[in-house]
Formats: C-alpha cells, sequence, structure tokens
C-alpha cells in the first residue's frame, strides 16, 4: 500500500510540474499554454489521509488516464451541487475551508477541511462541497478513465439530494 500512495504522490507531482493549470468548466477545460502558469509547485503540504487505491486503479488503464488538474476559489458559502465523478479526485484546500458532505448508510457524513488539509473523492461516489465562511481556495486534481467525458457527473452538479442528507 504504501508503494501505491508513493507513486501517486510521484505521479502527481510530476503532473503538477509540466501540466498547465485549467479551469474544469462544463465538461473538459482548454488546455492553456504552459507559460499561463507559474512554475514550480501548485500547493505544498496538503495531507490527504485516505487516498483510495481502488479509485485510482479503476481511472489507470492500460490505455491510458486523463489528468486534469483545477484551481477553484469560491466565496463564502458558495455550494457545489451534488454529483459524482468518473474516476479518482484528490482535493487540496489552500486558504479557508470546504465542508463535504456525502450519504453514507442511513446518515449524511460532513467533514470540514481548512487550509493545508485535503482530501480525495471516490470514483462514483456522490458528494456536494460547501466553502466555509472565509471562502476558499483550493486544487482538484481529476484522475479519469480515458473514456471519461467530462469531470463531473453530471456537468451541471444538480443530482438529487440523497435523502440522508435532506
Amino acid at each position: 500500500m504504501g508503494k501505491w500512495r508513493m507513486a501517486l504522490v510521484l505521479a502527481l507531482v510530476g503532473v503538477g510540474l509540466i501540466a498547465a493549470v485549467a479551469y474544469a468548466t462544463d465538461q473538459f477545460p482548454p488546455q492553456l499554454p504552459p507559460e499561463s502558469a507559474a512554475n514550480g509547485f501548485l500547493v505544498s503540504n496538503s495531507r490527504i489521509e485516505e487516498i483510495p487505491v481502488d479509485s485510482f486503479a479503476k481511472a489507470v488503464e492500460p490505455d491510458g488516464s486523463r489528468l486534469f488538474i483545477n484551481h477553484i476559489t469560491r466565496a463564502p458559502g458558495v455550494v457545489n451541487g451534488w454529483h459524482s465523478h468518473p474516476g479518482l479526485v484528490l482535493d487540496m484546500v489552500i486558504t479557508g475551508s470546504i465542508t463535504v458532505e456525502s450519504p453514507h448508510g442511513s446518515e449524511c457524513l460532513r467533514q470540514t477541511y481548512n487550509a493545508g488539509q485535503g482530501f480525495s473523492e471516490r470514483t462514483g461516489a456522490v458528494q456536494r462541497t460547501t466553502a466555509g465562511p472565509s471562502g476558499a481556495e483550493y486544487y482538484v486534481i481529476y484522475v479519469l478513465p480515458p473514456d471519461a467525458t467530462a469531470v463531473r457527473e453530471p456537468v451541471t452538479g444538480d443530482l438529487p439530494t440523497p435523502p440522508q442528507c435532506a
């Protein structure tokens, strides 16, 4: 398990160094010219407690994967609608905080992540995020299967609210 995590971290650092920062809009974002992103690490020292290796394995296929880096800034209290992702998603909070809500059994789990913390989103897991009282700025790394058609499903982020979270 430790080797998988190290390999994932090294791969993501490599992607961060060579990829342009792109804003994921409705489907796949356009690639920005490399000179539009500063050189160096996009974020350093964000700790993600759990990276689901099974989600990573589903996204990495012999035919390759799709990788995106999204830099997001949200005003205080802005809610991202209920949605899922077709692959593994790693979120790294830079400033402010993000609260993630997700159904789990008969409960609605709510977890808040502050600057310097990160979290992962499992393939197909339904969730929504809310920016904290001072807003939030964060990077999101998407590791998607090669046949993915968008970074989130549905692209509008309007899945019905799970009954556990109503």
